[in-house]
């Protein structure tokens, strides 16, 4: 994580138990803030939250317990790393001035672990924002032997796999991670993904390398082919969905239509994917 500067002279003002620091945020024009990239697309700003932001901002001002983060590079400017709504917002509202954390970082590639680290524990993020903060810190690199560079913390000799790594990063599964880099590859599924039709999950079993599991499917079996039919019509895993999934399997059953084997074996792995 990266160093926070007080900006206090009196060291004893901000000691509090256990030599812990607090973190004293200072007031900036909004002029003097740099935006740029990754951090300012790292996470998608949505207009119902940034109207709702300046309503209360037009009538309360910019809340100080809630400063943004910046990254104050050495003898360069300062970027904006975390609170690209509320900056928005602020200015949008006629305010100038907001306060701000301002923290010292080795690189591009810690401030950047740092603002999804900050926001992570913020917010719940869709599939479609993981995909991004994905893609963000597993990013390719020209000349890498396969195409995927080693996040920041991945040393040789540790054991860890990179997934495993930018898995940790983001507080999800290996499993999900190696899902989304194969989902990556893919630019339709990767818009579908990013456009909230389909899951990363979803998105990765409509590709032709899925994930490997440690048991082999039989690519020819009846009960894998129908299912891959059926999830594929909607990956959002709404209940409603599934559920007419299910009656439509009974239905079938019913019928004669549909072996009991075989749509016992379906509710099974379609209650699976519910859970």
């Amino acid at each position: 994580m990266g160093k926070v500067l007080t900006f206090n002279k009196n060291i004893k003002k901000v000691e509090v138990n256990n030599s812990a620091v607090t973190e004293i945020a200072k007031q900036r024009f909004l002029d003097d803030i740099t935006l740029a990239q990754p951090f300012q697309s790292l996470f998608p700003m949505e207009d119902i939250v940034l109207d709702a932001i300046v309503k209360d901002m037009e009538i309360n001002g910019f809340d100080k317990s809630k400063p943004v983060n910046a990254w104050r590079k050495i003898d360069g400017p300062l970027v904006l790393i975390d609170g690209y709504t509320r900056f928005h917002a602020a200015k949008m509202s006629g305010i100038t001035m907001i306060p701000v954390f301002e923290n010292e970082f080795s690189n591009e590639t810690e401030a950047l672990e740092y603002a999804v680290k900050v926001q992570k524990n913020r917010r719940n993020l869709t599939d479609a924002t993981l995909l991004l903060l994905v893609q963000k810190l597993d990013s390719p690199v020209v000349g890498s032997k396969k195409g995927l560079k080693a996040p920041h913390g991945a040393f040789k000799n540790t054991g860890n796999k990179t997934s495993e790594i930018t898995a940790k990063k983001l507080g999800i599964s290996t499993r999900k991670t190696e899902r989304a880099r194969v989902v990556l590859k893919n630019m339709e599924l990767t818009n579908r993904v990013l456009a909230g039709e389909l899951t990363i999950n979803g998105a990765e079993k409509l590709t032709n390398s899925p994930v490997k599991n440690s048991k082999k499917s039989d690519s020819s079996d009846p009960i894998e082919k129908i299912y891959s039919l059926i999830s594929g019509f909607d990956q959002t895993k709404s209940k409603t969905y599934w559920d007419g999934v299910l009656h439509t399997l009974e239905a079938l059953r019913l019928c004669n239509v549909l072996d009991s084997t075989i749509q016992n074996k379906l509710r099974k792995k379609v209650e699976e994917t519910v859970r």
